[in-house]
């Protein structure tokens, strides 16, 4: 337990749990275990997760922070509860197609800007590919002014996703003035 970090780096956080505490500036690496974070406060803080992390965000207020995953041995678990997001023009999730494992957001605001909620990048197809993921949205309202909530690209455009990801808007919206605001490679 914390009650406040600034500026600083932590080099594995698996197994914590962080309660009722303030983040600012933190960046954090979480391989193949799981963090909970409760409570709290993050502001310009930057989780990369990876290798099957399991991440759970709740009662939580972001702003300007991401979660990004890296290497794709397992797919990512990673929920947000009771949570409301505010990030200028960024993405709440940032992470390679192939680590979708199962992502929700329940009960949540989510404010992204111009960018998406969601965004999958690296679409090279990998081994994780047969194992489905699922993104679900549950009773969040999402405002984003111009994009998607769920987008998607690669650096390489030949490149296409082959990993059958499901997303589910249950309770949610994700429609703009009657537009279905999913990438159409989604």
């Amino acid at each position: 337990f914390y009650s406040e970090l600034n500026d600083t780096t932590i080099t594995h956080m698996g197994g914590v749990n962080l309660l009722n505490s303030r983040l600012n500036n933190v960046k954090g690496t979480v391989y193949q275990a799981s963090l909970t974070i409760e409570g709290c406060y993050l502001k310009n803080v930057e989780i990369n997760a990876s290798n099957g992390a399991q991440l759970t965000f709740r009662n939580c207020t972001f702003e300007n922070s991401s979660v990004i995953s890296g290497y794709w041995i397992a797919p990512l678990k990673i929920k947000f509860i009771n949570c409301v997001i505010k990030n200028t023009d960024k993405p709440i999730i940032r992470t390679a197609s192939y680590s979708v494992g199962d992502i929700e957001f329940e009960n949540c605001l989510i404010e992204t800007g111009k960018s998406p909620a969601i965004y999958l990048y690296d679409l090279r197809a990998q081994k994780t590919d047969s194992q489905p993921g699922t993104i679900r949205f549950k009773k969040c309202d999402l405002i984003n002014s111009d994009g998607y909530f769920v987008g998607m690209g690669d650096r390489n455009p030949a490149a296409k996703n082959v990993k059958v990801i499901t997303v589910e808007a249950l309770g949610s919206v994700l429609t703009k003035d009657g537009k279905p605001m999913l990438n159409p490679e989604c």
